[in-house]
């Protein structure tokens, strides 16, 4: 695969998995061009229910500098 060639990613949805698909990407391929879009104008549902992650998430989490922030 050519490194230098830009590639346009769509993700729906900002919740969990896709902002985290969208950070991950970004880090991986900062020559992409990635567009997270909504169904809601107001951007994700604020669902105030509690989520379990397994270990290994929880480590991506730090390897990418966010765990902090959502812990």
């Amino acid at each position: 695969m050519d490194t230098k060639q830009s590639s346009p990613v769509i993700i729906a949805g900002g919740g969990l998995v896709g902002a985290l698909t969208a950070l991950l990407l970004a880090r991986l391929r900062p020559d992409w061009t990635i567009t997270v879009l909504e169904p809601r104008e107001q951007g994700p549902a604020q669902d105030k229910r509690t989520i379990a992650l397994a270990a290994g998430t929880v480590d991506i989490l730090n390897k990418l500098g966010v765990w902090q922030q959502l812990s």
